[in-house]
This record gives structure tokens, C-alpha cells and sequence, in this order.
């Protein structure tokens, strides 16, 4: 429909100036992550693969499945939950995963099941808001139970009003720290 076409347009402007012959690709390769036809991943998939071309998709799936572990079918459900993913450098994918993996301590299948994660910027979001989990895990302010996904998730007003100025007595300086995490500055645990 005209709506489906202006949704796509705006993940990826560059469909519109495509000939028939190569949005008929495009669609295919889509297609071939099996997602619903009619569905918002499906389009952001479109945009994703035209921002790109088959041999990027293919390798891009082909990294995210040795890096994570998993089958071409676990992953091509991730996809379906967050095409943009597709849409990301292999050198940013690795050192995401390498992160929460190694330093956050999370397992594949908790990323496949949250693929967003990987959109989010390392330097800005995701290695600040471990730092701070991580203080106040030491702290003992908060249980070893916390969910990342959930900690990343939220926005930075949300995160900061549950993280740290609910903590700001017990752990001063922690403002500081983080602000100095999110300038790109790793300082030693507050």
C-alpha cells in the first residue's frame, strides 16, 4: 500500500529512486529473512538490505551467527525482532558483543532474545550504564538480579532518577563518575 511505501521510505529514503527491477530484489532478499510480509520488521528489513547490498547481508548474518553462537534460524528471529542490526559495521557488532559478553557477563541467547541491545552505543549507553550497575553492585545497593536489558532500556532521565540519584547519598560522586564514563573517561570504580 502507499502507507507501506511511505513507512519504508522513511527508514531508508533511497527505495524511492530505485528502478522496479532493483526494489524487486531488495524485497526478495528480505523476503529470505522469513519475516511477515506485512509486518514493521519486515520494512525496516527492506530498508535495511537497501541500504546495503546481499553480499553485506549475508556476511552480516554469517558474523552474527558465529559471534553469538547460534543457528541461521535463532538469528533470523532476532532480525526479525531488530532488522537494524543488518545495518551495523561487523567491527561495532564485535566489540558490542565482546562487551556484553564478556564484561556484562550475558549470555548469547539473553542477546538474541533482546537484538536491541546491539544498536546502542557502547561508548554512550552501554558501558556508562554498566559502570554504574556495577558500582552499586559492589555497594551492595543493589542484587546481582538486576536485568541490563532493563537498565539500558529506559530513558537517560529514567536511568539516572532509578540509578543514580536514588543512590546519591550512599554513593557520592557517582553523578560525576558517570558523566566522566559517558565523556569517554574510565574512572576507577567510585
Amino acid at each position: 500500500s502507499v502507507c507501506d511505501i511511505v513507512q519504508m521510505s522513511q527508514t531508508s529514503a533511497r527505495v524511492l529512486t530505485f528502478s522496479p527491477e532493483r526494489l524487486k530484489v531488495i524485497v526478495q532478499q528480505a523476503e529470505k529473512l522469513r519475516m511477515p510480509g506485512c509486518s514493521w520488521a519486515f520494512k525496516n528489513a527492506v530498508g535495511a538490505v537497501a541500504r546495503s547490498n546481499e553480499g553485506i547481508v549475508n556476511a552480516r548474518m554469517e558474523f552474527l551467527s558465529s559471534s553469538l553462537g547460534c543457528s541461521m534460524e535463532k538469528l533470523r528471529s532476532a532480525v526479525c525482532k531488530c532488522p537494524q542490526i543488518l545495518g551495523l559495521s561487523e567491527s561495532k557488532l564485535h566489540s558490542k558483543i565482546e562487551f556484553l559478553v564478556g564484561k556484562v557477563g550475558l549470555e548469547p541467547d539473553y542477546i538474541l532474545q533482546r537484538p536491541v541491545l546491539l544498536t546502542y552505543s557502547l561508548e554512550k549507553r552501554l558501558l556508562p550504564r554498566h559502570y554504574v550497575v556495577e558500582v552499586l553492585l559492589v555497594k551492595g545497593l543493589i542484587k546481582k538480579t538486576v536485568d541490563f536489558y532493563g537498565c539500558v532500556c529506559v530513558s537517560n532521565e529514567d536511568f539516572v532518577a532509578r540509578y543514580i540519584d536514588h543512590h546519591e547519598n550512599a554513593v557520592p560522586g557517582l553523578a560525576d563518575a558517570y558523566a566522566a564514563v559517558c565523556s569517554g573517561k574510565l574512572p576507577a570504580l567510585v
